[in-house]
This record gives C-alpha cells, structure tokens and sequence, in this order.
C-alpha cells in the first residue's frame, strides 16, 4: 500500500461514494475502485460495505480510517514543513486552478501590472490534484469541496451553456430554455456538485422532471457520446476547444460565478496583496 491509497481511502470513507469520492480526487471510478479493491486485500479484510446506497465502512474500517487520518494528516504537515525549509515563502503566491482555461481568469495583463508594482514576490500556478491543494494559498475556481477554503470572492459570471452536435433538433437556436429540454437526455455534473454550482437550475430541472444522467466530464468519452445521440451537455463558461460537428448555445436564465477562495486564515502578507490587487483589477474593468 501506498500514501495515495491512505488518502483516497479516507476520501471514499467520507464521501460514502466511490463517484463523488474519484471527482475529488481527479481519478477515474475504475481507477479508483482499483485502489480500494488493491487496499483490502493488502490490509487482509474488507474495509467497506458495498451497496446500491453507496459505501460504508465495516468495523475494521472503522479504526483503519480513524488510525490512517490521523497518519496522514500528520505526513502532510511533515512534507509542508520539509519543503519550507531553507526556502523563503513569504514573498510567494501559490495559485490552484481547475475545470477551466486559467488565462481567462487571471489575466496576463494584471500580472503584468503585479510584478510591475511587486517585483519582489513571485506566483506559482498549480493545477490542482488532492495533494497539492493543501499547498496553495489560493483557489480560482467554480467548486471547490475543500473545507479550509472558506471565503469568497467573485470574479466572473459565465453562463451555463448547452453542448450538442450541429445535427441536433436545438443545434439552430440562439438561446435555449429550459422548457427547451425536455425531451431530451441531459448529461451534468456529479448532483453533489452541480447543485452546489447551480442551485436553481437543479430545482428547476427536477420540478420539469428532465432526465439526466450524471457524469465525470471526461469530455473527451462525452463529446464522441454526443456526436451520434441526442444527448445534451450542460457545462459552464466557453469551451473554445470544441470540435466542428459540435455548438455550443447558452441556456436562459442560468449563470455560474467563479471567483477565488481564500484559506479561513490568511497568514502571508502577500497573499492579501495580491488578493486585493487582483479583485480592484476585475472592479475596474467590469
């Protein structure tokens, strides 16, 4: 067993859910079934109780994950420590992103203003993983699912757009709506995530009694899904990456801010800088 199986491990043990456990993780399901089917057999019992309802843990896993978090969590201040060692962070930004093209968000033309007025402290983008996330500073993202990021603040509203082949009965619309969609076969976000994305959109989806089916977004397998169905992709912001037999068509009506999340404490001086930079640097150019 490794320090990876440990965390996935305790990432499944909270989530109950082998699904919502990988999207956290950035795993595929079977990888991450792999993992843990890997875990029982090196530890000798069975650590969870499978179920149509999700995963629990037997008594065994029970103290297994009470032991392993507190390993865990203790290895990780250890690696922190270890890599502040002889180094000065005091005068980095460490930046984690995910789920878009980042340079739509961070502008190279307030970076360029940054290090023009702070040509002392340095910004390190990390593309975020279930290690590194404990070593950023901040977070530029929609969903985050990460506790020690608390505070908020907005940066962008992107609408919520409509993915579809160009053959598609809807692939001719300027605007769809959600009446629009009903029958048709949605393709969204893990629910935990989408609801907490998109509030009004998942009510209202259930209150018209829309089919769907939920999904990872690997959207390399999803776009050659969409291809010869009538299947729909609802997704966020401009997916500029998208083949020619696909469109894209904002749907009325629903929106999702992104924004960056902050730790509940900020304890580095230039982290509150450059969070106050960059928020004056979106205001003044709304």
């Amino acid at each position: 067993m490794d320090f990876q199986q440990l965390k996935s491990f305790i990432r499944v043990a909270e989530c109950r859910s082998i699904t919502k456990a990988a999207d956290l993780l950035f795993l595929s399901v079977s990888a991450l079934k792999q993992q843990m089917d890997t875990l029982e057999q090196d530890v000798g019992v069975r650590l969870f109780i499978r179920s149509p309802k999700g995963m629990t843990l037997t008594p065994a896993g029970k103290y297994f994950y009470e032991k392993v978090s507190k390993l865990t969590n203790g290895l990780n201040d250890i690696i922190f420590e270890t890599r502040n060692i002889n180094t000065d962070t005091s005068k980095a930004v460490y930046i984690g992103f995910r789920h878009m093209k980042i340079t739509d968000y961070l502008y190279p033309e307030f970076l360029n203003r940054f290090f023009k007025d702070h040509p002392d402290i340095s910004v390190t983008l990390v593309d975020m993983n279930e290690t590194s996330y404990k070593n950023v500073d901040l977070l530029i993202c929609d969903y985050i699912g990460f506790p020690e990021f608390s505070e908020y603040y907005p940066l962008r509203s992107m609408p919520v757009q409509c993915i579809m082949s160009g053959s598609h009965p809807l692939a001719s619309r300027s605007t769809i709506s959600i009446r629009d969609l009903k029958d048709y076969h949605l393709i969204v976000p893990p629910v935990p995530i989408f609801k907490s994305l998109t509030p009004e959109l998942t009510k209202d989806m259930q209150a018209n009694k829309l089919m769907y089916e939920e999904t990872l977004l690997n959207k390399d397998i999803i776009y050659m899904n969409l291809i010869p169905s009538d299947n729909i992709l609802l997704t966020f912001g401009d997916e500029k990456y998208l083949n020619s037999v696909l469109v894209q068509i904002p749907l009325e009506g629903y929106s999702i801010d992104y924004g960056i999340h902050t730790r509940k404490e900020i304890t580095k001086p230039v982290v509150k800088t450059f969070l106050d930079a960059m928020v004056k640097f979106y205001e003044e150019h709304k």
